[in-house]
């Protein structure tokens, strides 16, 4: 629960600064400053964010070799959100470029960076740090987590007999010998 809960936090983090203002441009030919979000400078941040919210939940469903895997993975995706988010924020990003191309009609340097806000990428960093803390909680902890009951472990064993030998005999397995001279 506790890796689940600091995935969410993750996940919250990452979403929202994917649709914050990252930088601002002045343009040339226009009064109007252009905005350019977290995921139009970092489009791999939205998937990323997504891809740990359902990695997490793979968590819950996997057995104790597989949380390895699955913690794995969200490392991996915690490493590719933060390189999406340093490309991003880099002042010769092609985006900004294009951005300004398409605003402007025009090619070349004829946008000026005003503003570039630094509070959003490094929510996003903190988004890929926590979901990586997660990650290594659960790898840490998965031993001390409570195991599924075997199918038959679920149901009393009555005189040596199998569950199923009972429902042969037209007995329910899952009542006690108690509860069955109740029934009767």
């Amino acid at each position: 629960m506790i890796s689940l809960a600091i995935v969410i936090v993750s996940l919250a983090l990452s979403s929202s600064a994917a649709v914050q203002t990252w930088i601002t441009l002045n343009l040339a030919d226009s009064a109007e400053p252009l905005e350019l979000a977290g995921s139009d400078l970092a489009s791999a941040l939205p998937a990323t964010a997504l891809g740990v919210g359902g990695i997490a939940l793979a968590l819950f469903f996997a057995r104790r070799v597989l949380v390895y895997i699955v913690s794995g993975l969200l490392v991996i995706l915690a490493l590719v959100q933060v390189s999406a988010v340093l490309q991003g924020i880099q002042i010769d990003n092609p985006v900004i470029a294009n951005a300004a191309a398409v605003a402007t009609g025009l090619q070349g340097s004829e946008a000026v960076v005003v503003d570039q806000h630094w509070l959003w990428p490094a929510v996003a960093i903190a988004g890929a740090v926590l979901a990586a803390v997660a990650a290594a909680f659960a790898a840490a902890t998965v031993h001390r987590w409570p195991t599924a009951a075997k199918k038959a472990d679920r149901y009393d064993m009555r005189s040596g007999a199998l569950a199923w030998d009972a429902l042969d005999d037209g007995d329910d397995p899952t009542l006690d010998d108690d509860d069955s001279r109740k029934t009767e």
